[in-house]
């Protein structure tokens, strides 16, 4: 009993509790009577585990620093406000939520925790300026304003922050100069997003199986990650690669039905099935490029050039495309015996 009276004078001044049993795991298990909050005591604070009260609209008490799944379920609660005096948003904090609860964040918050509101049914959370940095799938299936407009205070965006989230239309201001791989994976709501001017790479499967429907990708960005737009399918249209490009990454646009696209000069190289599984009939290839991987180009293809600096061609790169012209100029140092069947 000494344990709950030390927790209590620490983390609930001046509030009535009943003590019930203790279990492997938990340090107290207690039934707050006045404040109507259920919970545990953990080594960072209070786990809320049900919310009693029948206020709708509830500030938060900061001394809890966890809520669990079901706390809210059944209640009258559509809005939470956190306490003026957090500085961060605990790891899991608001994990599995699936109350339809808006959530204000200070403007004294400058961390969100990983996973802080992933796979939460959340009708919107605004994030203010005052926040710095933002944990790894700190948002992954969760629900969001139709337009998110993140604060010039980020420098980067970890890796699945976003992904799997409703968001539509998504601004990331000049402040970020990195983004984590997977953070737009799967956001099939993913209509818009525009992309700071300092990237220079754009992660692996940042936009995969997403609802993208156009890009405009900034001149710094060198490097196309892996599977970047992979598996768009339909949903993409319309793609502005930069006159600053190099790489174009392996399976980059792999199932994405773009019909067309402008190989800027710069690029050296083309990966192994970037471009498979699109809609592209044609395609102008830059002098300059050196690199064709395996299967990089879609069955449908019916016209390609290849330049004078080209001295890689991999296995299938044109397998199964009924060309009208192959110009194939220049000398090619190493070039698979399949690569133009």
């Amino acid at each position: 009993m000494h344990a709950m009276h030390s927790f209590a004078e620490k983390f609930l001044p001046k509030t009535d509790l009943y003590a019930a049993q203790i279990t492997d795991g938990m340090q107290g298990i207690f039934a707050i009577r006045d404040e109507a909050y259920g919970g545990f005591r953990s080594s960072d604070g209070f786990e809320l585990i049900k919310y009693f009260g029948k206020d709708e609209v509830l500030e938060l008490p900061e001394w809890v620093t966890v809520v669990r799944p079901e706390a809210f379920e059944g209640s009258r609660v559509r809005e939470i406000i956190l306490p003026p005096s957090m500085r961060a948003i605990p790891d899991c904090m608001f994990l599995a939520c699936r109350s339809e609860i808006s959530i204000t964040l200070p403007e004294s918050v400058e961390h969100i925790g990983a996973w802080a509101f992933a796979d939460c049914a959340l009708e919107g959370v605004f994030i203010p300026d005052s926040v710095t940095s933002i944990g790894k799938s700190a948002f992954r299936f969760c629900s969001l304003p139709e337009k998110v407009r993140l604060p010039e205070t980020l420098t980067e965006l970890p890796e699945d922050a976003f992904s799997g989230s409703d968001v539509r239309d998504i601004y990331i201001p000049d402040s970020v100069t990195v983004l984590g791989a997977l953070i737009f994976e799967g956001c099939r709501q993913l209509e818009k997003v525009r992309l700071p001017e300092t990237l220079t790479e754009l992660p692996e499967e940042a936009f995969s199986q997403s609802g993208l429907k156009e890009i405009s990708i900034p001149d710094p960005v060198a490097i196309i990650g892996k599977r970047a737009f992979a598996d768009c399918y339909d949903e993409l249209k319309k793609v502005r690669l930069p006159a600053s490009l190099i790489e174009i990454g392996d399976e980059a646009f792999n199932l994405s039905f773009i019909e067309n696209i402008e190989i800027p000069a710069t690029v050296k190289r083309i990966g192994k099935g970037a471009f498979r599984g699109t809609n592209l009939t044609e395609i102008i290839l830059p002098d300059g490029l050196e690199s064709i991987g395996e299967r990089a180009f879609p069955d449908g293809l019916k016209s390609v050039n290849i330049p004078d600096s080209v001295i890689y061609i991999g296995c299938g790169a044109f397998d199964g495309n009924a060309l009208v012209s192959e110009a194939v100029r220049g000398k090619i140092l190493a070039i698979n015996s399949e690569a133009l069947r």
